[in-house]
């Protein structure tokens, strides 16, 4: 039982703490609550405006309706039924807005009861109605008396006035009855609009709100995966810079067996310690790839970029990576010619190369790998061609993603981090250059290195 008010306690401390932590949230709360209530409160005061408005309209109205008529009224036709019904019957047709029109005369001096001489409703005629507080009130006032009535769920608004021989005397009472049906459902159907305009004000409202917390959430989730980002790389970092030294070392020792070959090393020593040396080679290369990652994501890495000689970066490339394709027996191919120069780095251009290259050796396990260039207008395409395994379209989408290898029979036991072709992208990028890929599985990839020709060429 002691539980709920410490559990709700905490609750109401941690809410407070979030929102000292995040103060931008107090805003969504206001727009919630203050917005809605100005809305509700412009609408009421902009509505009781209009009805009230809409009221002094209709009494004026009334009261020009009701003036007419006191002046059509005379002694001569109140004593022609013939033509007051037919007056009546004009009002009638004329002024909708008028519900009842009634013609009372006293029915003797103490006026107790009147006597209906005309009436929008024929079998009224001939009766007799009784004094009233507003008949007896109208009868002493020249200005008559006004009221509202509910008949029937409708509201009506009753004048009663009294009207005047030729010698000013007070001979009866005129009735008019006027609804305000159509003024009242105005009234209502322009409640029902603004009511709903500001139901739908409300529920933007509510939806921006909810809006702008979730990207409140997302803000903070992503600050909370760049932080995690950020410590991914410092450890990335400090672990590749702590591995450099013990690969340094081993790659010392292996070195120093292979030449003095101490203590008589069999044929089977020997294959272990080049089987050794291998391991340590694809380390080392995780290490320097992991490094590359860490320094590209960070922008670590400085460019020099000048105009440079397009064909020498290539060749360089090209010369590095001989040794490795003499290896397998495959031929590398290169013709020769004057290229246009482009703006980039030089060391990190023959990087690209070496790269694309050696990536075309990693999987051609016969055949020859071609470099070939071509100028389109502004732009050099330099493509790499191989006769190799080739790359399925499926796995073409995300060949340039870290760690990404295209898994397949054939691949699965060639050594790679997943990392050499997002590096490369990534280098070709940031010279303001764009890499492309087109592969058929068993027969070949082609990838083609796109520059702009630096001006002057």
């Amino acid at each position: 039982m002691d539980n709920a008010p410490q559990k709700s306690s905490s609750f109401f401390f941690v809410a407070l703490n979030f929102i000292r932590k995040n103060p931008s949230i107090i805003l969504s709360l206001a727009l919630m609550v203050f917005m809605p209530l100005a809305l509700y409160f412009n609408t009421y005061i902009l509505l009781n405006t209009y009805e009230k408005n809409a009221g002094i309209e209709f009494m004026r109205k009334a009261a020009m309706v009701e003036n007419t008529l006191d002046a059509m009224i005379d002694g001569d036709l109140l004593n022609n039924p013939e033509s007051l019904e037919k007056k009546i019957n004009e009002i009638k047709e004329r002024e909708d807005e008028i519900a009842d029109l009634e013609i009372l005369m006293p029915s003797d001096e103490k006026r107790e009861t009147y006597d209906v001489i005309a009436s929008f409703a024929p079998d009224q005629v001939g009766q007799k109605v009784s004094e009233d507080f507003y008949k007896t009130v109208a009868w002493s006032q020249p200005e008559g008396t006004s009221h509202f009535e509910d008949i029937g769920g409708a509201r009506v608004l009753k004048i009663e006035k009294v009207f005047h021989d030729d010698l000013n005397s007070r001979i009866g009472l005129l009735s008019l009855s006027f609804s305000m049906q159509k003024t009242d459902n105005m009234i209502s159907q322009a409640f029902l609009r603004s009511y709903l305009i500001l139901f739908v004000t409300i529920l933007l409202v509510l939806v921006f709100v909810i809006n702008h917390a979730r990207m409140f959430r997302y803000a903070v989730r992503l600050a909370k995966l760049k932080e995690v980002d950020e410590m991914k790389d410092n450890f990335i970092s400090i672990a590749s810079h702590e591995l450099r030294s013990p690969l340094t070392a081993m790659r010392g020792y292996l070195e120093f067996l292979k030449e003095k070959e101490v203590a008589h090393v069999t044929e089977e020593g020997k294959h272990y310690i080049d089987n050794l040396e291998t391991s340590v080679d694809r380390l080392d290369n995780l290490v320097s790839d992991l490094l590359e990652v860490s320094r590209l994501e960070q922008n670590r890495i400085p460019f020099e970029m000048k105009i440079i000689d397009l064909a020498s970066a290539i060749k360089s490339g090209i010369t590095e990576m001989e040794p490795k394709a003499q290896e397998k027996n495959l031929e590398i191919t290169y013709s020769e010619a004057p290229l246009p120069r482009v703006r980039a780095d030089q060391e990190r251009l023959k990087q690209v190369f070496i790269n694309l290259i050696s990536n075309a050796i990693k999987y051609t396990p016969k055949g020859k790998i071609e470099i070939t260039a071509k100028t389109k207008r502004k732009q050099i395409d330099i493509i790499i061609s191989d006769t190799g395994l080739g790359i399925s379209a499926e796995n073409q989408k995300k060949l340039f993603q870290k760690f990404y290898r295209a898994r397949t029979k054939e691949t699965s036991a060639i050594p790679g981090t997943g990392l050499g072709l997002w590096i490369t992208k990534e280098l070709i990028e940031k010279m303001n250059g764009t890499i492309g890929l087109e592969s058929i599985e068993g027969v070949g990839s082609r990838f083609t290195v796109s520059f702009p020709i630096a001006e002057g060429n």
